[in-house]
């Protein structure tokens, strides 16, 4: 069993979904993974937490847990797959979303990514993904195929 983390740009194109599913589902089928988490900053976050819900009626051994930079905020829905990694309530909220991501990214095997240009943050967490011997999807990459 194996765990996954998302990073993408906050504005996306509709058109992911389709390709954004079908990775996942290979994920789960070939590479046995079965714990995905996903942050809730932006529209690619939405889309993998849409498509995670969907995943988890039809396959409900898998787990996904929406990750919070922060507490109390407007955007962010509670449920019982929300969770705060411990020790962020320590950090300025200006690196907030920073020390998430890097939590994300040490408990994960594997990162789905949607990087269609080279600036931002989604982008400098796949090169520290790539640094870390983690393997990294790209979906944009398979949409511009």
């Amino acid at each position: 069993m194996g765990n996954c983390c998302f990073f993408g740009h906050k504005q996306i194109r509709k058109s992911i979904d389709k390709i954004l599913k079908e990775t996942i589902r290979e994920l789960i089928s070939e590479k046995d993974i079965d714990t995905f988490y996903v942050g809730n900053n932006g529209a690619f976050d939405h889309h993998v937490s849409a498509i995670l819900e969907e995943l988890k009626n039809e396959i409900p051994n898998i787990k996904y847990n929406i990750v919070l930079a922060y507490l109390n905020t407007p955007r962010a829905s509670y449920n019982d797959n929300t969770i705060y990694p411990e020790g962020l309530e320590s950090v300025p909220k200006r690196f907030a979303v920073y020390k998430r991501n890097l939590w994300m990214l040490k408990q994960c095997d594997y990162v789905v990514a949607y990087i269609e240009h080279p600036f931002g943050n989604a982008e400098k967490f796949v090169d520290i993904a790539l640094t870390k011997g983690k393997a990294v999807i790209n979906i944009a990459d398979k949409i511009n195929e």
